[in-house]
């Protein structure tokens, strides 16, 4: 595919292309012919360089498929930032020594499989379902809304029933503390989109309460990042059993568009103006009313 660079700079060639105007295959994208001096070919004594309407028309319609198997067809010059980012790229597995890379399914199997890794599933809901639970019935198959699990040292799987996949890690620290961390494990997305909360039991009659606003994303190409979402939590002291994270939940942002669906629903609803004995909350008014003026 060398014939889609440019002559100049290697790139891919992009519109608007220049060609040498001999007719010659010397094809320059927009930024390299303008540095020519007058626009003239080096290798055509003589020749000008002239905008190429057919060159740019292939390397618009010549499309090849990503190499992550997305499904998407791009454009030679868009190819490489398209691959940069795709969501369908490989992760890697964190561990130190350990090679193995894929994609979030696979690598799930192996956490669990190769390393033994605890794991744990979830049911990946919107931020409103917290509000209206019963919008979106739980299915017992896929795991659980809210998870209990051990504040141990070491690292957790969380999978969502959509297949979004989280790594939950526990480290010891100085002065009986410990560090709990979550990551969620996406290919090339910068922008966080779930939060994260939950409830620290570290004593029998001690509970916190802790709020993560934004999971940090991460392929794990470097390991564990070390500004992932993170808290600093006290430990046991003394005997007893070990610290309990209770009821962590995880729920996935949305956008606005998603948002203003949602408020329109709301609108439409008039389930929501009804108490569970089938009143109104204009019945409930009148009612007051009546009672004000006996």
């Amino acid at each position: 595919m060398e014939f889609l660079d440019c002559r100049g700079c290697s790139q891919a060639l992009r519109s608007p292309v220049f060609q040498c105007s001999f007719g010659h295959p010397h094809f320059l994208c927009s930024s390299c012919c303008d540095k020519l001096p007058e626009s003239k070919c080096k290798t055509c004594s003589g020749a000008d360089f002239v905008r190429c309407r057919a060159m740019e028309a292939a390397v618009n319609r010549i499309l090849l498929p990503c190499k992550h198997g997305c499904g998407e067809n791009i454009t030679y010059y868009g190819k490489e930032g398209h691959e940069k980012a795709c969501k369908a790229g490989p992760c890697f597995c964190p561990d130190p020594g350990c090679c193995f890379r894929g994609q979030t399914t696979a690598l799930f199997d192996h956490f669990t499989t190769h390393h033994k890794w605890p794991a744990n599933n979830f049911i990946d809901y919107l931020w409103q379902t917290c509000f209206a639970p019963e919008v979106y019935p739980p299915n017992p198959s896929q795991g659980t809304r809210r998870l209990d699990v051990p504040a141990v040292p070491g690292i957790r799987v969380l999978r969502s029933d959509e297949g979004h996949l989280f790594l939950l890690n526990v480290a010891s620290l100085e002065s009986h503390a410990l560090k709990v961390s979550i990551v969620s494990v996406q290919a090339n997305t910068e922008e966080p989109v779930y939060t994260c909360s939950f409830s620290y039991k570290w004593r029998r009659d001690h509970c916190q309460n802790v709020w993560l606003d934004r999971i940090t994303n991460s392929s794990l190409s470097d390991g564990l990042p070390e500004d992932c979402s993170s808290c600093i939590l006290p430990s046991v002291l003394g005997g007893g059993d070990p610290p309990l994270l209770k009821g962590i939940f995880i729920t996935r942002k949305v956008d606005d568009e998603d948002e203003m669906e949602w408020e329109d629903d709301d609108d439409d609803d008039s389930s929501f103006d009804e108490y569970e004995d089938g009143s109104s909350f204009d019945e409930y008014e009148d009612d007051e009313a009546d009672d004000h003026d006996d």
